[in-house]
C-alpha cells in the first residue's frame, strides 16, 4: 500500500511541473546529478521528488493538508526554477486561498504556517524519516527550501535558484 501511495504521489508531484511550463521529468535528473565546477555534490531531482512523495505520504503530514499543500508547493516550485516566485504573497494566495486583496503586513497565515511546516519537519525527520537519504529545510525568514543528503549535519545547505542549482556540500 505504502509503495503504491508512493509511486502515486510522485507521479502527482511531476504532473506539478505542468503549472510551471517547465519539462523536469525523470530523464533530467541525470545532468542534476553531476558534479560542477565547485566540486559540489548534486541532490539528483529524482531523490528530491522521491522524499517528497515520503513526506506527503507520511504520518507526520496525514492530518496535516495545508502543511503538505505547502511544502508541495515550494519545492516543486524550487525544482521547477521558480524559486524566485516564492514569496509570501504569492504562497498566501496560490497556497492558503487568499484572494488578490491578501495583505502580508495584515494577515501572517504564511509566517504562522512557514513556522508550523518547519516544526513538522523537525518531527518528520526525528521520526519515521530519521533514515531518509535526503533532508529538506525551510530556513526561517526564507520560503525558498534547502536540500541536503541525509548523513552528519551540513554546515550550509544550499538553497535552490534554479534546477541547476539544487546541491549540497560533499559529506
Amino acid at each position: 500500500m505504502a509503495d503504491a501511495r508512493g509511486r502515486s504521489n510522485r507521479a502527482a508531484i511531476y504532473s506539478r511541473f505542468a503549472a510551471y511550463e517547465t519539462t523536469v521529468d525523470e530523464r533530467d535528473t541525470a545532468k542534476v546529478s553531476a558534479s560542477d565546477e565547485s566540486g559540489e555534490a548534486r541532490v539528483p531531482v529524482d531523490r528530491v521528488v522521491d522524499q517528497l512523495a515520503r513526506i506527503a505520504a507520511s504520518r507526520a503530514f496525514a492530518n496535516a493538508p495545508m502543511l503538505r499543500r505547502f511544502v508541495e508547493h515550494v519545492v516543486t516550485a524550487a525544482i521547477a526554477g521558480r524559486s524566485h516566485d516564492l514569496k509570501e504573497y504569492s504562497i498566501g494566495v496560490e497556497v492558503f486561498g487568499r484572494g488578490p486583496a491578501f495583505d502580508p503586513r495584515v494577515d501572517t497565515i504564511v509566517r504562522v504556517e512557514a513556522r508550523r511546516l518547519r516544526s513538522k519537519l523537525q518531527e518528520y525527520y526525528a521520526g519515521e524519516g530519521r533514515a531518509d537519504p535526503v533532508v529538506f529545510e525551510l530556513p526561517k525568514g526564507h520560503y525558498v527550501p534547502e536540500f541536503r543528503l541525509a548523513g552528519p549535519p551540513q554546515q550550509r545547505p544550499w538553497r535552490a535558484q534554479r534546477v541547476d542549482d539544487v546541491v549540497v556540500e560533499p559529506g
